[in-house]
């Protein structure tokens, strides 16, 4: 009988890093270049977490190609920060099981970077394909279709 090893599929994004300092920015320089008036940080966190959108269908299409262009740059990467403790998590969690980090995120080399930039390095495997229409519960797809039989457990903040 052949053993199955164990596995730990890790979310990247709202679990290894706080990406909303980022998002808040990049939707802010959007919202200006299309001469939308930015809602404040706390309304627009309070929208986000309750999927409400923040401004409307023709507003969307005027700033997600703008968003899409900034939002995994280099430049704008930086205003991510490690969720406290969570390089020592998956440092610990490869001596044991190996870990896959899923991300919606599209720039492998980017994504690399800034997971060394933490210490966190050896990562086997990194789980993409984010598309402005991606629903967010669709990780658990996401891994199945990179891993037939997938056995282990996932660590994230989404359902």
């Amino acid at each position: 009988m052949r053993t199955i090893e164990a596995q730990i599929f890790c979310d990247m994004d709202g679990t290894v890093v706080s990406y909303h300092d980022r998002f808040f920015i990049i939707y802010n320089i959007a919202c200006c270049k299309v001469g939308i008036k930015p809602l404040s940080r706390s309304d627009w966190f309070k929208c986000r977490m309750a999927g409400i959108p923040t401004y409307s269908q023709e507003e969307h299409n005027k700033i997600q190609p703008i968003f899409d262009e900034l939002f995994e740059s280099k430049e704008y990467l930086c205003f991510d920060r490690l969720i406290k403790g969570m390089d020592d998590v998956v440092i610990n969690l490869q001596k044991k099981y190996k870990v896959h980090i899923v991300s919606f995120r599209a720039n492998d080399k980017n994504l690399r970077d800034q997971l060394n930039g933490y210490g966190i390095n050896n990562i086997n495997t990194i789980i993409q394909g984010f598309t402005s229409t991606t629903p967010v519960d669709a990780k658990a797809e996401m891994i199945l279709k990179a891993i037939p039989n997938p056995s282990g457990w996932i660590l994230g903040d989404t359902p």
